[in-house]
């Protein structure tokens, strides 16, 4: 392996290097790299195995602990970033994501009333994917995107999510401010916070799929969703649609997979993975947590391996693994009882909505087979916000004026 040039803004912590593995046929003929930016909802800084759970089960093997190979599996195979920092937030961490600007000069800057997305975006405020749209790149949004809200009724004195969930007449209230809006060609999931606080949902969003003149700025609901039905999977199965749908294709794509893990409503599926927990003599509690970590997990592995094998036949040939840079981190810190039962601070003063560690530090990881090096870390600080220029010049695309994002 040989030295390359410095790639995007990480050069200034990264040292990545240029490697001579096989790539395959996509990859070679696509310069520009994909890229997946997985983002955990409110995962405590010591939740991974990497950052706090494989020392605590070698510390006690009684104690319960959280299980995240897959994320595990991206750590040792790519750069850790032990410096990494959010927001305290979720509304305004998507915000700077977007947008790259820090809080001080994002128009969003809170969850709003009610955690009812705050503020909207300006058609001023230029997205990632616009930007990397006008390069060539397709994107796709999956998840919560917290920053423009759908128009359900919100009391500012209510104090049950449940009364604020269900209507029958969903609409796009927040025109100009939605994921299609701001350059994404395929969203899914939720538009405001409130109603990602249920997995069990009536509806979810998603991009116009009929062509139809009335859908709201090309948004329209997906009413299929049954009470069986459990939202984060079903966010996660159009991840990696879009994933095989564009992994042969000559143009790079852009993953914004927004996932709601671990974010309460602590009441996940009661399957084998659930089951495997209440089996190793965890309460309901630990078991609830653990599994939907374990679930978010289990996504970051299906993304890893449907790059490296897109259309799932068991022939890699069509591999993009190699020329996908992915990302992962956490939009907060931890929040409520479970910080104490896995230790989710990992030893930091604070949780979410602090502007301690505890509130701001995330795990992250950025793995590039064959192009960062594995097993290498940094103490370098890096800023959620730098994520826009960072992509950007990665696929060279032009950065805005003024951007804080660096």
């Amino acid at each position: 392996m040989t030295p390359s040039r410095p790639i995007g803004r990480f050069v200034w912590a990264c040292g990545f290097v240029a490697s001579t593995v096989f790539m395959s046929q996509q990859a070679l003929a696509q310069s520009k790299p994909n890229i997946i930016f997985f983002m955990a909802d409110d995962l405590g800084y010591g939740e991974t195995g990497y950052t706090g759970q494989l020392a605590r089960a070698a510390s006690n093997p009684s104690l319960p602990v959280i299980e995240t190979p897959h994320i595990d599996a991206l750590a040792s195979g790519g750069m850790v970033f032990n410096n990494a920092y959010a927001t305290p937030i979720c509304g305004s961490t998507r915000g700077s994501l977007t947008t790259g600007f820090h809080n001080g000069h994002s128009v969003i800057d809170s969850n709003g009333l009610n955690n009812n997305g705050g503020n909207q975006f300006r058609d001023i405020d230029a997205g990632m994917a616009e930007s990397l749209k006008t390069v060539g790149y397709t994107s796709g949004a999956y998840g919560k995107w917290g920053a423009g809200m759908d128009g359900r009724e919100l009391s500012p004195i209510a104090t049950n999510d449940s009364a604020l969930i269900n209507h029958a007449n969903p609409e796009v209230t927040h025109v100009g401010a939605t994921p299609i809006d701001k350059g994404f060609d395929e969203f899914y999931g939720y538009l405001n916070h409130i109603h990602a606080h249920n997995y069990y949902i009536e509806y979810l969003w998603q991009h116009d799929t009929d062509g139809s003149e009335a859908d709201p700025r090309n948004m329209e609901v997906d009413w299929s969703p049954t009470p069986a039905d459990y939202s984060a999977d079903l966010i996660a199965d159009k991840s990696l649609q879009f994933i095989s749908d564009n992994a042969g294709g000559s143009d790079p794509f852009y993953v914004y997979a927004g996932t709601t893990l671990p974010h309460g409503d602590f009441n996940p599926p009661q399957d084998a993975i659930w089951q495997a927990y209440i089996n190793a003599g965890y309460t309901t509690a630990q078991a609830n947590y653990a599994a939907m970590i374990a679930r978010l997990d289990n996504h970051v592995g299906d993304i890893v391996d449907h790059l490296k094998d897109p259309n799932q036949d068991g022939n890699q040939s069509d591999s993009v693994y190699d020329n996908t840079l992915i990302i992962f981190m956490s939009d907060n810190g931890g929040t409520g009882t479970q910080m104490d039962m896995f230790d989710a601070r990992a030893g930091l003063r604070g949780n979410k909505g602090d502007v301690h560690e505890g509130g701001i530090k995330s795990p992250f990881v950025a793995h590039w087979n064959g192009t960062i090096a594995p097993g290498t870390t940094s103490d370098e600080i890096v800023g959620l916000v730098d994520m826009f220029a960072t992509f950007a010049e990665l696929g060279g695309a032009d950065v805005s004026v003024g951007l804080d994002s660096a």
